[in-house]
């Protein structure tokens, strides 16, 4: 969370942006494949701002790749903790989507 009176300043690609780099430069410049978990719509902007071959994307017609859609459900099968999504969560393969399970009433 960044407070009003700072937003706009650069403290996004501080947080996000140098820490991206880093992780580039640690893996000696090599192409990463990164996974992006969000509620923030703004978040999902930077990604497809920052990387290339993202998706889902803005962009229209932006199609997803065999090896994104096996990355995205190798992560749904095996490492939903991690992302903190439930065992009972959907997910939308077409979109890239989580959908919320609902509790009986």
């Amino acid at each position: 969370m960044i407070g009003p009176a700072v937003r706009s300043q650069g403290l996004s690609w501080i947080l996000y942006g140098l820490t991206c780099f880093l992780l580039f430069w640690r893996n000696q410049l090599r192409p990463l494949w990164i996974s992006n978990v969000t509620q923030v719509p703004a978040v999902a902007g930077m990604v497809a701002e920052t990387f290339s071959g993202v998706f889902p994307a803005p962009t229209r017609g932006a199609r997803r790749s065999l090896r994104q859609q096996l990355i995205a459900t190798a992560i749904m099968e095996s490492h939903r903790r991690v992302f903190g999504v439930g065992p009972d969560a959907g997910f939308d393969a077409d979109r890239f989507a989580g959908l919320l399970a609902r509790r009986p009433n």
